[in-house]
């Protein structure tokens, strides 16, 4: 499997975080000045579907925030939240909601 990185991030402090030894895990970065529409639009998975030449059943989208899950689902993607500083009822139009990442972790291997 391809991994994407897609986020609103600027691609400089992207950059600063994918050297501390994340260089080579995703096969392609999506940022907010990559597109020119961000989240909750499409445009960002739809890109990185794109780019990564696959196809939109094949996607699995993890997120944290209702922009990015609107982002997603928008796409036609299926999206699995993972909550961090927001509470569940935030990310509820996630098609599964996880406590943590070590949960989602668990629930991929699985899987």
């Amino acid at each position: 499997y391809s991994l994407a990185l897609v986020t609103g991030t600027r691609l400089e402090v992207v950059k600063k975080v994918l050297q501390m030894g994340l260089d080579d895990v995703f096969k392609i970065v999506i940022t907010g000045e990559m597109v020119s529409n961000g989240k909750p639009d499409p445009e960002p998975y739809l890109k990185a579907v794109n780019e990564l030449g696959v196809n939109k059943k094949d996607c699995l989208v993890v997120e944290n925030a209702p922009a990015g899950i609107a982002s997603a689902k928008n796409a036609g993607l299926t999206c699995f939240a993972v909550q961090t500083s927001l509470p569940g009822e935030y990310l509820k139009d996630a098609d599964k909601i996880f406590q943590s990442i070590d949960e989602l972790s668990a629930f991929l291997i699985k899987s």
